[in-house]
C-alpha cells in the first residue's frame, strides 16, 4: 500500500498516523456532519470564537507531526555535505534539501492545530554510518500560533532551528494557508557555516474549496542565503498552468550581484539549474524519485502528557473508525481545557515557558542545550519498544 509518496510503501509497526493510508484518508466529508457539530456547540450568547472546528473535517494528526515527517524523511540529503570543497556546490547541496520539502500535496482535510505547549518527538535511527536525525517541535505560542522546532544530526555536526507560524485566508473557491518564520541550518565542521531561510515552507493555496476537484498549490517567494560565503537564491513558487506548480529563481553571488544559476521545474518533480549563458543545464532534485526514510516516535513510557500523540490520541481513534461523534466531543474537551488553562495563566500574570524551548536572542525559540531525546529513550521503562511513522499502535488516552 502506498503512503502517498512516490516509490514509498507503508511503514510497518507504525506510531503517528501521517505516513498511513485507510479509508478515513479519502473519506468525503460529510456536510451533514459538519452542520451537525457547529450547531451542538451553540448556545444562547455563544462566544463564536470558542467554536471547534468539526472532527469531520480534520485528519488524525498535529501540523507538529506533518512538520516531523517533512523535516526529517530526508534530511539525508544533506550528509556529506562537510566533505564538500566548493562553496557554491555546497550551496546547491543545501537548496537541493530544502526544495525537497516542497512536494505534491493532496490534503483533503487539515491537521489539527497544536495546543500551546504540545510537543512533538521523532527520529531516524542511526544506519550504522550516518548517525540519528533527531525532530523535537513544541508549541510555544497560541496568539500568534508560532511552533518552534529543532532538527539535528550530532554525527555530520548539522542544526537546524526554525519558529513558524500558519494563518488561513479565504477568498471565494480558495483558501490560502499562509507561512511566516524562518530557518536556520548551521553546519559546525565548518566553522559554524550558517544558512538562512527566509521562511520553512513557501505559502499553500488550496484551489476549489467549495466546488470543483480540490488541488493544492505551492506560491509565494522564499530566499535562502550563506553570509559566510556571500550566496543567495531567490525563489518564486507559482501555478503556470492549471495544476502544475512551478518553481523559478536564481542563484547568485550578493556582494556582486553575478547570476551563477538559473533554477526552473515543478515543485514535488523535477527542478533543473542552468548557467545563465546556457549549456550545462543538469538536475537540482527529482524528489519523486527518492527513497524517504522512516521516522520513529518514543515509546508510550516515554511520553509526556502534553505529547501529541497523549493528547489527540482519543480524538485520531475515533476519526480512524469513523465514529465523527465521539472524535467531536473529545475534540472539544481538549480545546476547552486549552481555554481554562490560558484564563488561569493569564489571570495569574503568567508567560508560558517552554518545556524543551526557550526564547532567546531575537524573541527566536531555540532548544535546550540539555534536551536530548536519546536521554528520552534511555530513561524509558525496560523493553519499551519505538512506533514508526502512520503507527496503529494505541496511543494514550485519558
Amino acid at each position: 500500500m502506498s503512503t502517498g509518496v512516490v516509490g514509498q510503501e507503508e511503514p510497518k509497526h507504525v506510531f503517528s498516523n501521517v505516513a498511513k493510508v485507510g479509508e478515513w484518508k479519502t473519506r468525503k466529508i460529510n456536510l451533514w456532519s459538519v452542520m451537525r457539530s457547529f450547531v451542538s456547540q451553540l448556545k444562547l450568547g455563544q462566544d463564536m470564537t470558542k467554536i471547534s472546528l468539526p472532527a469531520e473535517l480534520c485528519h488524525p494528526y498535529t501540523m507538529l507531526e506533518v512538520m516531523s515527517y517533512r523535516e526529517t524523511t530526508l534530511f539525508k540529503l544533506l550528509f556529506g555535505i562537510n566533505e564538500v570543497t566548493d562553496p557554491t556546490e555546497r550551496f546547491l547541496r543545501v537548496l537541493k534539501w530544502h526544495l525537497s520539502m516542497v512536494r505534491q500535496e493532496n490534503f483533503e482535510k487539515k491537521p489539527f492545530n497544536p495546543v500551546l505547549g504540545e510537543t512533538h518527538i521523532s527520529f531516524v535511527d542511526d544506519d550504522g554510518k550516518n548517525g540519528s536525525v533527531e525532530f523535537i517541535s513544541e508549541q510555544v505560542s497560541h496568539h500568534p500560533p508560532v511552533s518552534a522546532f529543532s532538527v539535528k544530526n550530532d554525527k555530520h555536526n548539522l542544526d537546524v532551528w526554525a519558529n513558524i507560524s500558519f494563518s488561513v485566508k479565504f477568498g471565494g473557491n480558495s483558501a490560502t494557508i499562509a507561512t511566516s518564520g524562518g530557518a536556520s541550518l548551521k553546519i559546525g565542521n565548518l566553522g559554524d557555516e550558517l544558512y538562512e531561510m527566509s521562511r520553512c515552507i513557501p505559502n499553500m493555496m488550496v484551489r476549489n474549496v467549495v466546488w470543483g476537484t480540490k488541488y493544492i498549490i505551492w506560491e509565494g517567494d522564499l530566499t535562502m542565503t550563506c553570509k559566510k560565503t556571500g550566496l543567495e537564491a531567490h525563489l518564486v513558487f507559482s501555478e503556470a498552468k492549471k495544476q502544475e506548480n512551478r518553481v523559478e529563481g536564481t542563484i547568485k553571488n550578493a556582494s556582486t550581484g553575478e547570476i551563477l544559476f538559473n533554477l526552473a521545474g515543478v515543485c514535488g518533480s523535477e527542478i533543473f539549474i542552468e548557467p545563465p549563458s546556457g549549456g550545462d543545464k543538469r538536475l537540482l532534485l527529482d524528489v519523486s524519485k527518492e527513497e524517504y526514510d522512516c521516522p520513529k516516535y518514543l515509546p508510550e513510557s516515554a511520553l509526556t502528557p502534553m505529547s501529541s500523540v497523549a493528547i489527540w490520541g482519543p480524538v485520531n481513534e475515533a476519526i480512524l473508525k469513523g465514529d465523527i461523534a465521539a472524535a467531536d466531543v473529545a475534540k472539544q474537551k481538549i480545546e476547552a481545557a486549552q481555554r481554562a488553562k490560558r484564563a488561569d495563566r493569564a489571570a495569574k500574570g503568567e508567560e508560558y515557558e517552554g518545556q524543551f524551548f526557550t526564547k532567546g536572542e531575537n524573541e527566536v525559540w531555540r532548544l535546550k542545550a540539555d534536551v536530548s531525546i536519546s536521554k528520552m529513550v534511555a530513561n524509558a521503562a525496560p523493553g519499551a519498544e519505538v512506533g514508526e511513522a502512520g503507527a496503529p499502535n494505541t496511543p494514550p488516552t485519558d
